[in-house]
């Protein structure tokens, strides 16, 4: 062993020396050791040990549960019960080059710790000086975040002396070893990222910078505590500690000089890699690698050698977090940008300030901001009281609020009332589930593989094309915030077989808990029955006044639903006797009661009950091996069926084909599709109503809606399927959708009732979805392709990804080719669809396909379409050239075919390529052409339209009072066609005008016009454009926050849509984002973004028209 004063001046000059550049340190040495070779030496091993950056021990002081020991270090120096010092080793935990880790026990303090012991062959100064620099560094800082040193110290181990430290021992796994299932779900990565910027910002407080943050040094504890370790490499920067107040011993290590490499290849920073000097700032790095690690699953300058990843480091810009992951917050992606900066001036002036942003993310993903918006759910809005049900409502909503309880099935017959008492529950917790009540519908599901789609639809999850329901699902319960939610899934009878899959969402879903109604238990691991009974009847045989017989909950239903049923329903004795009775025989059943009460319209309860009397005595023949409870609802549909006529029973069974309801043009048009009803459809509807069998509401039009209670439609559907009418009357609805939307697409090509279709087909878009799954299990590719290829104006304004995904299915069914035409304006309207999202390598691949299909066919229409959409992708692109020489060639082909009209809209197209182009007189010539062309023909809508484009050419030149003449004439003749959705992208036209006069008041004002005709229009994607031009305004206002929140919302608009910006217009909007960003505090502009990615449509337009704040 070295002498101490030795070891002080040994250290001492090794400090002095570090303070000095490499090539400075030899003369330094020379003077400092004139005549002491020896210590002169001593003095250069450490040195030279200190430029080969090993840590002294690269294992984790951790005990991971069930990790078998490395095999680096087989044999272990110490063993279970030898004694190092005060401690008593208990188990070894692993080992590394040149060190070894214990788990031991102070039986001083009766309290387990982790021991790491330099082992004998790397005993030298420089270990040692390492050695103690990390325990002097830790032990600086008293940190929930950093591990705790307990002790340091030498003791013998056999016939050698050891040197060891003694520390907090974490039981969990290091972040390396989390890692190694993939990104994190970002509730979970942004709660580890906190823990570890906070840890950070302790140490730079006090100077100390880590040098070494890596997956490996991060142990993540049972209970999700992070400990930073291993500060084998850390530094104190002694002017950064000195500003911080903080007090050090005198033999401090300063921060790294240059020409020295410290720290692992992968999560260096570009001063590292280089070996310049480094400070606080390149352990941002470094936390900005291993954030985008956490995020994306894998690391961000990783090359085949150590080499390459230290020149990407250094040269290479990293993928944009943000393209690799998607759903991540923008806030969390700037942090990661900023981080990741090459130069340290562009990181953090401090890591406090870091990681104080990093909190603010993570308080709006946990939950949205107080002053955002009511509760998010879904549920159905009962439509009549809940009644005798206070004792199960109660235990019920007790149940799921239970923190141990994460899946609660109530389980009963059918026409229990399972579900309406689930929507109370849901609804009474909806407070306490700031994640939102999603309910998910399941009545008419029948494959189990449809249960995915239908949760991501409940969950609004955007659809991204090429993925199915499940990829989607599953990446969203990555990526779901910690925010408790509720799934409430309803009628699971029908899809037993996917409880696994319900098993699986809870395992990756920590913060999700469902509430499910089925006939039978789900039997997966942690299910919680609630067996829901029928309703409380009077004890038969007690002296029962009238008074008590009413308050009885099966009773009290009764009375209740006979009086709305039938106005001048008295509650006389012999009635409510004869209710108590008839409720007996209906076993309680809420459904069986409130049919039966229906039936007051026709029946008193005296008479009724001799009725069912009959009846029941009449099924009592039936089988006996069904459940009575169950035979008792049956016998009631039965008995609620044999009540209506034959003609009213046909229309009952075809009615169970309509998903979500239907008007009474779609009843008419599927259930009489032969005219073999026999009865006029809206007499027999009303009848149906007067059953109590279906039920009506109004649409914001007045038009009436009709529904069908779920228990009813099931058991139309039996009654259906044992008709032998099922197939001709689902083929029947399949036909009548098909027929509406090749209807919609005629009127929405040419602009008629864009508002009053894209309303229509929203609100029966259960009925398209149901009449695409008929088609896509029976295989019909025909239909199936005619009716996607038909909605494609609906999907571009509504649901692009949904619609890209469904024309990919029926592309690939057998015998598509044997379809040519079909085929190619399959391939084209998908291509459309991947071109409005832009997505351009999809859509050029489609176009291009469907381009030569046309061409085989000679399909001229086919062909303009397919080189159209290829003209607009180029133009997206800035492929000016090649945009116009396709425009040209339209032009040509139309001029071939003869048809002038179409001629002056592709020279149209033309003349804005040429503007972009920037040859302005040209274009302008090619417009009049245009114009006078339209005026010859007569088509007034392309007239309005040349109007407005010879405007975009005054307004590029400067031409102010030219441009706003011209927007002016197209927007008066727009209105005259009552072209709505001409008039809004005319509005948006002079906004822009405005705004680059700088009227600022003027262009909002047109904007938010605009803004009202889109919604109005239902066209979403347009919603969200306008956001982005109103973003510009708030930054001309100087209203910094209110952009980034408009921005926010514009992006949530279009992640739910599944549809990108095109590049040069998300170029536009990242600049403007940049500007506020530079005029907002960091965590300001962080609060603003989340508090706008939360606003729901309505909440926002009422912001964006400021008639709210946030």
């Amino acid at each position: 062993m070295i002498p101490s004063d030795r070891w002080r001046q040994v250290k001492a000059l090794f400090a002095e020396a570090l303070d000095r550049a490499p090539d400075a340190r030899p003369a330094f040495l020379a003077a400092a050791c004139p005549h002491d070779a020896a210590l002169r030496h001593e003095v250069e091993e450490l040195l030279a040990a200190d430029a080969k950056a090993a840590s002294f021990i690269e294992e984790p002081a951790m005990l991971v549960p069930g990790a078998s020991a490395p095999d680096v270090m087989a044999m272990p120096s110490l063993h279970v019960g030898d004694r190092l010092g005060p401690y008593e080793i208990v188990e070894f935990v692993g080992a590394g080059g040149m060190g070894e880790v214990y788990k031991a026990r102070d039986p001083r303090l009766g309290r387990y710790v982790a021991v790491k012991v330099l082992v004998a062959a790397a005993q030298g100064h420089a270990a040692l000086a390492r050695f103690d620099r990390e325990a002097r560094s830790a032990s600086a800082l008293n940190h929930p975040n950093i591990v705790t040193i307990y002790d340091i110290g030498g003791a013998s181990s056999g016939l050698e002396s050891v040197a060891y430290i003694a520390m907090e021992l974490v039981e969990g796994c290091t972040l390396r070893n989390l890692l190694s299932g993939g990104a994190l779900p970002t509730d979970q990565l942004l709660d580890i990222a906190v823990q570890i910027a906070d840890a950070l910002a302790a140490a730079h407080s006090k100077g100390i910078v880590h040098r070494d943050l890596k997956p490996e040094n991060i142990m993540i504890g049972g209970d999700g505590r992070v400990k930073i370790l291993d500060f084998g490499l850390a530094r104190v920067d002694v002017a950064h500690s000195r500003a911080a107040g903080s007090v050090m011993s005198g033999n401090a290590d300063h921060v790294t000089q240059a020409g020295t490499l410290v720290g692992t290849a992968a999560y260096m920073s570009p001063q590292q890699a280089s070996g310049a000097t480094v400070d606080f700032r390149s352990d941002q790095f470094s936390f900005g690698t291993i954030l985008y690690e956490m995020a994306t699953g894998r690391r961000p300058f990783q090359r085949q050698t150590a080499a390459e990843t230290l020149t990407a480091i250094i040269g290479v810009d990293v993928e944009p977090v943000g393209d690799v992951a998607c759903g991540l917050p923008a806030p969390f992606q700037w942090i990661v940008t900023r981080c990741l900066a090459k130069h340290p001036e562009d990181r953090y002036a401090s890591t406090e300030l870091l990681a104080r942003e990093l909190v603010i993310v993570r308080q709006h993903v946990e939950r949205p901001p107080s002053g955002s918006a009511a509760r998010v759910h879904n549920l159905p809005s009962p439509r009549t009281e809940l009644v005798g049900r206070d004792r199960e409502r109660s235990s019920a909503r007790e149940l799921v609020l239970k923190s141990d309880v994460r899946l609660v099935t109530l389980v009963g017959l059918g026409g229990c009332g399972k579900t309406r008492l689930a929507i109370q529950v849901a609804t009474d917790v909806v407070d306490r589930f700031p994640g939102g009540v999603y309910f998910v519908g399941l009545a008419s599901a029948t494959d189990p593989s449809t249960v995915a789609s239908a949760i991501a639809q409940a969950l609004n999850l955007p659809l991204k094309s090429g993925r199915s329901f499940m990829e989607v699902l599953t990446a969203h319960v990555k990526r779901a915030p910690r925010r408790p939610t509720l799934l409430f899934l309803d009628n699971f009878e029908q899809v037993l077989s996917a409880a696994p899959l319900m098993a699986e969402l809870l395992d990756a879903w920590p913060a999700l808990k469902m509430l499910v109604t089925s006939r039978a238990p789900l039997h997966v691991r942690g299910e919680h029955e609630f067996r829901v009974r029928p309703l409380a009847l009077p004890e038969r045989g007690a002296l029962t006044s009238v008074e008590q017989l009413g308050e009885s909950p099966a009773v009290a239903l009764f009375l209740q639903r006979a009086r709305a049923a039938a106005a001048d329903f008295a509650s006389s004795e012999d009635n409510v006797r004869a209710a108590a009775e008839i409720c007996a025989r209906l076993d309680g059943l809420p459904l069986a009661i409130e049919l039966a009460a229906a039936r007051t319209k026709l029946f008193s309860p005296v008479a009724m009950l001799a009725r069912l009397n009959n009846r029941l005595q009449l099924l009592g023949r039936g089988p006996r091996d069904v459940p009575e409870r169950h035979r008792t609802l049956r016998h009631t549909l039965d008995w609620s069926h044999e009540l209506l006529t034959p003609v009213e029973q046909k229309l009952l069974r075809r009615l169970s084909v309509f998903a979500g309801g239907c008007d009474l043009e779609a009843a008419d048009a599927v259930c009489n599709v032969k005219g073999d009803l026999e009865v006029d459809p809206l007499e027999g509807l009303a009848s149906l109503i007067d059953h109590s069998l279906i039920w009506r509401s109004d649409r914001s039009d007045g038009d009436p809606r009709f529904h069908m209670l779920e228990t009813v439609r099931e058991y139309a559907l039996e009654r259906l399927a044992d008709s032998g009418e099922d197939a001709p009357v689902r083929r029947a609805h399949a036909a009548y959708w098909l027929v509406v939307a090749e209807e919609a697409e005629i009127d929405l090509a040419s602009s008629r009732s864009q508002a009053a279709w894209i309303d229509r087909l929203s609100a029966d878009r259960d009925n398209i979805r149901a009449a695409l799954d008929w088609l896509a299990v029976n295989r019909n590719a025909e239909w199936g392709l005619r009716l996607c290829n038909a909605l494609y104006l609906y999907w571009m304004s509504c649901a692009p990804a949904e619609g890209r995904n469904r024309l990919s299915f029926f592309m690939q069914l057998p015998g598509v080719a044997a379809m040519p035409k079909l085929l190619a304006k399959a391939l084209s309207t998908a291509g459309g669809l991947a071109l409005d999202q832009a997505d351009f390598a999809a859509a050029a691949e489609l176009n291009e396909q469907a381009l030569d299909l046309h061409r085989e066919l000679e399909n001229s229409g086919g062909v303009l379409v397919c080189l159209n959409n290829l003209a607009v992708l180029n133009r997206e692109q800035g492929n000016h050239t090649a945009a116009a020489a396709l425009f040209l060639d339209i032009v040509h082909l139309l001029q071939k075919i003869g048809e002038p009209t179409s001629v002056a809209h592709a020279m149209s197209n033309l003349a804005d390529v040429i503007r972009a182009q920037g040859d302005f007189p040209r274009a302008r010539a090619v417009q009049a052409e245009c114009l006078a062309m339209s005026r010859e023909t007569g088509d007034s809508a392309a007239i309005a339209w040349s109007l407005n484009h010879q405007a975009d050419i005054a307004h590029e030149q400067g031409d102010v009072v030219g441009a706003r003449g011209l927007y002016e004439q197209a927007l008066e003749m727009f209105r005259e066609q009552n072209n709505q959705s001409a008039i809004a992208r005319c509005l948006v036209d002079l906004g822009g005008l405005a705004r680059d006069q700088g009227d600022v008041r003027a262009a909002r004002a047109r904007y938010l016009e605009a803004l009202s005709r889109f919604h109005e229009l239902g066209e979403v994607v347009e919603l969200a454009r306008v956001l982005e031009d109103l973003v510009a305004c708030a930054l001309d206002e100087r209203r910094w926050d209110r952009a980034l929140r408009l921005a926010a919302a514009a992006s949530a608009l279009r992640d739910t849509l599944g549809s990108r910006l095109p590049p040069s217009r998300a170029a536009r909007l990242e600049s403007h984002l940049a500007v506020a960003r530079n005029h907002v505090e960091h965590t300001a502009a962080a609060v603003a973004w989340m508090e706008g990615i939360n606003l729901p449509l309505e909440s926002l337009l009422a912001y964006a028209q400021e008639k709210s704040e946030v």
